[in-house]
């Protein structure tokens, strides 16, 4: 994130755009078991855990290794919001992205052996929308799911390029959130 080209298992790497954040953005762990909460802890990152008793192993490890906490984000129900004026459509091009990446984190959880990932169950496409992880919102929606998450004091996770989601696909969805919801919400909702 400082800009300077590297190598990585033979390949260059050359990060851009450079992030506005100095020496860089917030840096956060997310996991559903306790090694992910020591994890985060020893790099010095802020934590999203899938479980909030996590959070008590968090701020042990952090004590242990004598610094405090970085960010705790408590998400919502979804793990993902795609904003889209029509929903259907904005599951058809959401849907095979979501799909891909369930399928990613539930082939992992099948190699551990204490796995308590929300993933493993979730075959098929009906099953990947009443999950309730990825939500498809219009703008409307989307400003009230923001006020309810306000409320609760949960966090609304944005991801606009969610499992290799084409970037104009995700442009679209980010620039509706932009637009037509950040503009509606409380700031701290926001």
């Amino acid at each position: 994130l400082s800009g300077e080209r590297f190598v990585m298992n033979g390949r260059p790497i050359f990060v851009r755009p450079q992030p506005l954040q100095k020496p860089h953005p917030p840096l956060l762990v997310g996991g559903g078991v306790k090694a992910s909460a020591i994890r985060a802890a020893r790099f010095g990152a802020g934590f999203v855990p899938l479980n909030v008793d996590l959070f008590e192993v968090y701020d042990a490890e952090c004590r242990k290794l004598g610094r405090e906490p970085g960010p705790k984000i408590v998400l919502g129900q979804a793990w993902c919001i795609h904003v889209a004026e029509d929903p259907d459509k904005g599951w058809a091009e959401l849907m095979p992205y979501a799909a891909h990446v369930v399928s990613s984190y539930a082939r992992m959880a099948a190699e551990a052996s204490n796995s308590s990932s929300p993933f493993d169950e979730l075959v098929g496409d009906d099953a990947v929308r009443k999950s309730g992880l990825f939500h498809v919102l219009t703008p409307d929606q989307c400003v009230a799911y923001a006020q309810k998450c306000a409320a609760k004091g949960y966090t609304m996770s944005v991801q606009p390029l969610i499992g290799g989601l084409p970037p104009e696909i995700g442009w679209r969805s980010l620039e509706l959130f932009c637009t037509k919801v950040l503009p509606r919400v409380d700031a701290r909702a926001a």
